[in-house]
């Protein structure tokens, strides 16, 4: 008999130490789930590893402790008492499995295969070589110093480039906000969603222009250059800018028929407006019928080709010229947010 109740009460003991190694995998396996999401993000989660690590060794304890009792047990008890020995056996086999799937869970971002560039990290020395800080340089996953850029390395080009929600905006802020920090050299900002407007109460002197709204820019003002040199690159701006429709062909003719046009267009002062566009298209068919051929159809399909822009809600936008000159753009804090453009009926292409 009191064989009998030291073995119950022993028993008692080990399902105790069972259902602390169960609570102790279930924590493991939460923590170990958020890890491996957070990590695929890519979360440093430095402070949550540091927990996990002796988390597992305790886990581990909690297992040779079970395993040590079973080894101990003889398969005749088992498989006489099988009620009594049914649930430590439940408890260690499944604080077991979450626990080996916590581990599954840790390792698999350290196992993923996916390509990262590895770049080479900048010494201390070479990471203080300019004033306008941008973050910190991160190694091994931890952050290490303060990195800078010089105005030299500024003249460089450079692409920011991250999936959705990685900070890319942000990144452009910050910087900003340092730069203007260390020089008055005056920046020109173009985006069409209103997320930099902070900026204005950030950075002093900074203006908002809405296309359309506030701004707008004669485009067959040549502002004391030569007029046909300048009818040669609204001509570029209208095709590099894909203003003219890619998808049909642009002949020689047509080229040559649209630039005389708007050379004519430049020359004069009360011609530099789409109305002056169309009235100079037809006094120059009157001159030249005769002498270039199917330059009626050749005039239709260049004022197919920019009717979006000469007429409609986009036409102010091309003809007007507003208070704000062109250098005036270049001497100052400037954002330029085509989110009015798509309100007047454009779009984000």
């Amino acid at each position: 008999m009191h064989s009998s109740l030291s073995g119950n009460n022993h028993l008692t003991y080990e399902i105790n130490i069972f259902l602390i190694y169960l609570f102790l995998s279930i924590i493991s396996i939460l923590f170990s789930c958020g890890f491996y999401l957070y990590r695929k993000k890519r979360f440093e989660l430095r402070k949550l590893k540091y927990l996990m690590i002796p988390l597992f060794f305790l886990d581990f304890f909690y297992l040779l402790r079970g395993v040590t009792f079973f080894y101990y047990l003889t398969p005749n008890a088992v498989l006489s008492e099988p009620y009594i020995y049914f649930l430590p056996i439940s408890i260690f086999n499944l604080a077991s499995i979450f626990y080996s799937l916590s581990i599954v869970f840790y390792a698999l971002p350290y196992l993923d295969k996916e390509t990262i560039f590895e770049l080479t990290w900048p010494s201390y020395l070479e990471s203080h070589q300019g004033e306008v800080e941008i973050g910190k340089v991160v190694k091994k996953g931890i952050k290490r110093n303060h990195f800078f850029l010089s105005l030299q390395d500024l003249e460089k080009h450079a692409f920011i480039c991250g999936a959705t929600g990685t900070g890319k905006s942000n990144f452009v802020q910050n910087f900003l906000i340092n730069f203007k920090k260390n020089y008055k050299i005056p920046f020109f900002l173009v985006e069409f969603k209103g997320e930099y407007h902070f900026l204005q109460r950030k950075i002093e002197n900074t203006l908002i222009l809405w296309p359309g709204d506030n701004f707008s820019i004669n485009i067959f003002d040549p502002i004391h250059s030569d007029p046909l040199i300048h009818a040669e690159r609204i001509f570029d701006i209208l095709k590099s800018g894909q203003f003219l429709d890619e998808t049909s062909e642009f002949s020689p003719q047509m080229e040559k028929v649209l630039v005389e046009i708007l050379s004519e267009v430049c020359k004069s002062e009360e011609k530099r407006s789409w109305k002056g566009f169309n009235s100079c298209c037809a006094e120059y068919i009157k001159a030249k019928r005769n002498k270039i051929p199917m330059l009626a159809q050749t005039l239709i399909s260049i004022q197919n080709r920019i009717r979006r822009f000469s007429q409609g809600p986009l036409k102010s936008l091309f003809e007007k010229r507003g208070s704000i000159r062109l250098d005036f753009l270049f001497q100052h804090n400037i954002i330029l947010d085509l989110s009015s453009i798509i309100r007047l009926g454009g779009e984000k292409e």
